[in-house]
């Protein structure tokens, strides 16, 4: 297995479930290292893998301290970096593989912008993080992964979920977001794949996400 395909097998899993993995990966590691100072202790040579060793040191320390090197600082959700970098790309892959369905949600808050311009950033950074509160009550399940996309966008990915699931969830986060004082409005599209349809990347699903959701916007406005 290439060191690049351990890093990312690494993150997955330590999103998942970071206390069972940091087990798992620490017996790795070891392993590792007996496997180094055994080479060491039979040539001279260092081996060509040695040098990749300290991009393991770096996901034990992002292990050691937990979370929040996933985590977008102020909303406490995934970081978008994640979603960019592919860590979440095999999910598709296991969801056609297992045949499950898989949906993903694009949420944008309503007039942000207006939000920052009236009452400050301080208030827009407040409605973000409220939005980003309510989206991890809702979307509640071990496996759903809420994500801040970037700015005043979310993602949600989904596994094990239709789009009538996605869209009751929903339902439910838009209903208790209507409480909130002041209140704050979004628009959402949802992307759904299911068993028996056309291989599809998670970034084309996002994408096809992103116009529904913009179909969406548009239609508040008419």
């Amino acid at each position: 297995m290439k060191i690049d395909k351990v890093i990312e097998e690494a993150i997955l899993g330590a999103l998942r479930d970071p206390e069972l993995f940091k087990k798992m990966f620490r017996a790795f590691l070891q392993k590792q290292k007996q496997v180094v100072e055994a080479l060491f202790a039979l040539t001279d040579t260092e081996p060509e893998f040695v040098e990749e060793e300290p991009m393991l040191g770096v996901l034990l320390y992002a292990l050691e301290h937990g979370e929040d090197l996933f985590n977008d600082p102020l909303t406490r959700v995934r970081d978008g970096r994640l979603f960019r970098d592919g860590v979440y790309d095999k999910l598709i892959a296991e969801a056609e593989r297992y045949k499950h369905p898989l949906s993903v949600v694009i949420i944008d808050v309503d007039d942000f912008k207006a939000i920052n311009d009236t009452f400050g950033h301080l208030a827009g950074d407040r409605a973000l993080e409220r939005v980003a509160s309510i989206l991890s009550k809702e979307a509640k399940r071990g496996i759903d992964i809420v994500i801040r996309h970037g700015g005043d966008e979310f993602l949600l990915i989904l596994p094990h979920t239709e789009a009538t699931g996605a869209g009751v969830l929903m339902g439910r986060i838009e209903k208790v977001l209507s409480t909130l004082s002041p209140r704050v409005s979004i628009s959402f599209g949802i992307n759904s794949w299911i068993p028996g349809s056309d291989s599809i990347s998670l970034g084309a699903m996002v994408k096809a996400a992103d116009m529904a959701m913009y179909k969406h916007k548009q239609g508040k406005r008419t």
